[in-house]
């Protein structure tokens, strides 16, 4: 549905079948708007999958040790647009995020970690712009983004918090992986 709201679920276990499009977390396809924010998303094939047309924001989930983390695939017909906002996709087992034939994908501070085959593939994708993120490996065609160690276990040295820019009556501290993560568009 248009501008549903997904929130606060823990979504996992769904299976690991070989088709793409089942077996996912969150699965939308079609021109649809839903938000989809502060989930823990786990142990599924595909974490969140948005197949041709769909719009989703994502936003302050984590997405982790599922087949693929963030999986948008379209047709040239019916784009795939999506906004990722602040999540941490950490250990999946292929891809952190996976883009075929998306337009226009925007993800901003995030982490993108510990991913099997690879943090970021983006096949035949128009434009996906990743900006004050931290990703394993390193891309940073903008010159925003990090690829030091987040250190997830140590709140006072990981590098992702103690960066972050935070305007506190603006946007709430999130509660991610054992720490507290600030919300904003990026890091100073």
């Amino acid at each position: 549905a248009n501008n549903a709201v997904i929130s606060g679920f823990t979504l996992k276990n769904s299976g690991e079948s070989d088709l793409r499009h089942s077996n996912c977390g969150v699965y939308v396809e079609g021109d649809y708007a839903p938000v989809i924010r502060g989930n823990l998303i786990i142990g599924n094939r595909i974490g969140i999958g948005a197949w041709y047309g769909a719009h989703p924001e994502v936003r302050n989930n984590v997405i982790e040790n599922n087949v693929d983390g963030l999986y948008l695939y379209c047709s040239q017909a019916n784009p795939t647009d999506p906004n990722v906002f602040n999540n941490t996709i950490v250990g999946n087992d292929e891809y952190g995020v996976m883009s075929y034939y998306a337009t226009d994908v925007v993800i901003t501070n995030c982490i993108i970690w510990a991913n099997g085959t690879d943090e970021l593939y983006a096949a035949d994708s128009e434009t996906v712009t990743v900006t004050y993120s931290c990703i394993e490996g390193g891309y940073d065609p903008t010159g925003s983004n990090i690829s030091s160690d987040p250190c997830f276990v140590d709140a006072d040295v990981n590098t992702c918090i103690i960066s972050g820019h935070c305007d506190l009556d603006k946007f709430p501290l999130e509660r991610i992986i054992e720490i507290f993560r600030k919300e904003d568009t990026g890091y100073t």
